[in-house]
């Protein structure tokens, strides 16, 4: 299954499926490059630490190890460059 990003328009919120770091990556890098009209009244929420049965985890794992965490600093760096 491709990943794909469901953003609810009442809570704001992204729900991903068939995640991978490197897609991961790209679509954070997508989010925090985009361009707003006032970025100092947004934030980011990531949703879970360790939600394993919900798929949404950052915590450092068997099968990815640190990979979701350096991707959000790589991304994060990358921004902070320009």
């Amino acid at each position: 299954m491709d990943f794909y990003f469901l953003q609810s328009v009442q809570l704001n919120f992204t729900i991903g499926q068939g995640k991978t770091p490197n897609k991961f990556k790209k679509y954070f890098r997508e989010f925090i490059t985009r361009n707003r009209k006032d970025a100092s009244k947004e934030f980011c929420v990531i949703n879970a630490w360790n939600e394993w049965s919900e798929g949404a985890c950052l915590e450092p794992d068997g099968k990815d190890g640190y990979a979701y965490l350096q991707a959000i600093n790589e991304v994060l760096k990358e921004e902070n460059k320009e």
